[in-house]
């Protein structure tokens, strides 16, 4: 079993009912919920470790989602599609899983996200050039929209990168990851801010 909640916001209650009743057959998920809106998601008081969503449920809306997966610390987020979407809709998301796929492939991508996690230890290899950049500016205490000014990068390329940089090493706090930046010596004690 895998000891995480899964959160599925769609508004087709017929797709929902189906990718809910398959992952709670499983049995190798704590909890299953579903959402048929991103409102009713912020409203509930369920604690999910994974997003599955439809894209259409946040359009209008990237801002205000960003901040509350901010909030939150999701581990991942995956975009559950069957209808055409940009690649700047779909940059936010970790992952993406079509309808027309097997049931089995959205559970595979879970199960792989979290075997991944639990084999990789916090080290300098684990990290992107780019992540391990914006882990010494997170760690100088630079805002999201700091970081991205600095690095003429759009907020949603930082936060997605601050997302995998948490993904990867397990570590959600600016405090944790400033420790992670001080230990591969990508900052000095006197860089950090007070």
């Amino acid at each position: 079993m895998i000891n995480k909640n899964i959160a599925i916001i769609e508004p087709s209650e017929l797709i929902n009912e189906i990718i809910y009743i398959k992952l709670k057959e499983t049995k190798i998920f704590q909890n299953v919920y579903y959402f048929y809106s991103i409102d009713a998601l912020y409203n509930s008081n369920s604690k999910a470790n994974v997003l599955i969503i439809n894209p259409i449920c946040i359009l209008n809306r990237e801002k205000e989602f960003n901040k509350y997966c901010q909030n939150n610390n999701f581990d991942f987020i995956i975009a559950l599609i069957y209808q055409i979407f940009t690649e700047e809709q779909l940059k936010i998301f970790n992952d993406r899983y079509y309808i027309t796929e097997p049931i089995t492939t959205l559970i595979n991508k879970i199960k792989k996200e979290y075997q991944q996690t639990i084999k990789q230890k916090p080290n300098e290899n684990l990290l992107t050039d780019r992540e391990k950049e914006i882990l010494k500016l997170l760690a100088k205490g630079l805002s999201i929209k700091e970081i991205a000014n600095n690095l003429n990068l759009s907020h949603h390329t930082v936060l997605t990168h601050r997302k995998n940089i948490s993904f990867k090493t397990g570590i959600k706090t600016i405090a944790g990851l400033t420790i992670l930046a001080l230990s591969l010596k990508l900052v000095t004690i006197e860089e950090i801010e007070p």
